[in-house]
C-alpha cells in the first residue's frame, strides 16, 4: 500500500481550511468543482510518468459460415447455418464487397441494418457474407495512445493514421485481413469514450499490446461512513454492521478509527477542530457484499464495531505531483469563488506545475518538457505548445 494517500475528503478539507471557516453548501460545492477541474487539468498539463499505463486488446475473427437473406422493407437480415454474436450491433456486414452497418441485434439469427447504409433492395437468394468487427473500445481511463504492437505476429508495430485514412483504406481493400494500421476514434458502445478502428478489418483473433496515457481515477465517493466495521487481527477482510457498501467503493481508501464513537481524522485532525487520527488506512480491493470488504493488506489488530470513512483517492503521485496539485487546486477555487488573489494563486500554481514537471524526469539521461503553455486559462481551453 502507498505510504501517502490523499482522498477526495482530504482535498475538500484542505480548501475549506485554506480559504474559509464558512462551511456553507455553496462553498462546499465550489470546492468540489475545483477538485474535479484540477484532477482533469493536471492530467492535461503533460504526459506524467504516473499516468503511463499498459493495455491489452483482442480482436475477434470474422465470420463467413452459413448464408443470409435480406428484406429491405424491414431491413432485417436472416442468417441460416450459423448464429450472430450477441454484440453484433458493433459489427458490420460485407456483402458482394460492400460494407453495411448493423443497427441492432434482434436474436441469434436476425439483425437489423442501418436505415442509411443498406443494400436498398431485397436479397432473396441465399448469399455469402462476411461478418466482421473493425472498432474496439479502449479502457475507460484512456487519454492518449502510445505504440500498438501485434503480439500475435511477434511484435509488429502498427501504423497510427487518421480516421479518414483508415476508412478510405477499408473501402479500397473491400475485404478483411491482417490489420496494418489503426486510428483512435469514438465507439458506439462506450458513450463518451474512445476506441481503435483497424485497417484492414481483422479477419482473425489477434492480441495487441499498447501503451497509453491514462486520466486520473474518477471521483465519486466523498465520505461514506454509515454503520461500523469489525476486523480480525492478521486478516484482510472487514465485516460491516448497518453498512451498505457499493461496487463504487472498490479502489477507495478506507480509514479505520480505534473508537466506536469517533470518526477517524487525518493525522492533522478534521475541519471541525477534532483530532482522532486513523488507526489504519487501507485501499479497498473488492466489495464482496453490502456488509463485507476485502482490503489490499491485513489489519494487525482486532477492531470491533469501530467508526470508519471511505473516500475516493486523489489519483496523483505524491513524490512529484502532490504539491502542484494543491497549488492548482487553490488557484481553481480562488477563480471559481471570485477572489481577488486569484491571479497570484495562478502564478503560484504555474510555478509549482513546472517544478513538478522537472521532478517527474525519471531518468538520468534525458529531459522531459511539459505540454502546458504556462497559463491556467490556456490549460482550461485545451491549448498547449508542441513539445
Amino acid at each position: 500500500m502507498a505510504a501517502e494517500l490523499w482522498t477526495f475528503k482530504d482535498a475538500l478539507d484542505h480548501l475549506l481550511d485554506s480559504y474559509t471557516s464558512d462551511l456553507s453548501e455553496r462553498n462546499k460545492r465550489l470546492a468540489r468543482r475545483a477538485i474535479f477541474e484540477t484532477c482533469r487539468e493536471i492530467a492535461n498539463f503533460r504526459n506524467w510518468t504516473y499516468y503511463n499505463k499498459r493495455g491489452k486488446l483482442t480482436t475477434v475473427a470474422s465470420q463467413t459460415t452459413g448464408t443470409i437473406t435480406y428484406v429491405n422493407s424491414t431491413r432485417i437480415v436472416t442468417l441460416v447455418g450459423a448464429t450472430f454474436p450477441t454484440d453484433a450491433a458493433y459489427y458490420e456486414l460485407l456483402i458482394d464487397d460492400v460494407r453495411y452497418e448493423i443497427e441492432s441485434y434482434t436474436d441469434t439469427t436476425h439483425v437489423v441494418l442501418s436505415s442509411t447504409v443498406n443494400p436498398g433492395a431485397d436479397i432473396s437468394a441465399a448469399s455469402e457474407y462476411t461478418l466482421y468487427r473493425d472498432t474496439y473500445p479502449l479502457p475507460d481511463d484512456f487519454m492518449a495512445m502510445g505504440s500498438l504492437v501485434d503480439a500475435t505476429s511477434g511484435g509488429r508495430r502498427l501504423t497510427c493514421a487518421s480516421v479518414n485514412d483508415v476508412v478510405t483504406a477499408n473501402r479500397r481493400i473491400g475485404s478483411t485481413g491482417e490489420p496494418m494500421m489503426f486510428a483512435v476514434t469514438r465507439v458506439a458502445e462506450n458513450q463518451g469514450g474512445l476506441g481503435l478502428l483497424f485497417s484492414a478489418s481483422p479477419n482473425s483473433a489477434r492480441t495487441y499490446d499498447f501503451s497509453y496515457q491514462a486520466r486520473p481515477r474518477a471521483l465519486g465517493t466523498e465520505a461514506y461512513q454509515i454503520g461500523s466495521v469489525t476486523s480480525s487481527a492478521g486478516l484482510t477482510t472487514l465485516s460491516g454492521t448497518g453498512t451498505a457498501f457499493a461496487a463504487a467503493h472498490a479502489g477507495c481508501v478506507i480509514r479505520l478509527s480505534s473508537s466506536a464513537d469517533k470518526l477517524p481524522t487525518p493525522l492533522i485532525g478534521g475541519p471541525q477542530n477534532d483530532l482522532n487520527p486513523f488507526a489504519y488506512q487501507r485501499v479497498i480491493k473488492t466489495v464482496d457484499s453490502t456488509t463485507a470488504l476485502t482490503l489490499d493488506s491485513s489489519i494487525a489488530t482486532t477492531l470491533t464495531a469501530v467508526k470508519y470513512i471511505i473516500s475516493d483517492p486523489i489519483d496523483v503521485e505524491a513524490g512529484a505531483m502532490m504539491t502542484a496539485f494543491l497549488r492548482l487546486l487553490e488557484a481553481q477555487y480562488a477563480r471559481l469563488s471570485g477572489r481577488k488573489d486569484a491571479p497570484e494563486k495562478e502564478k503560484q500554481a504555474q510555478a509549482s506545475l513546472w517544478a513538478a514537471a522537472s521532478a517527474d524526469n525519471r531518468t538520468m539521461f534525458s529531459e522531459d518538457y511539459p505540454r502546458g503553455t504556462g497559463s491556467l486559462a490556456d490549460i482550461s481551453l485545451g491549448v498547449s505548445n508542441a513539445e
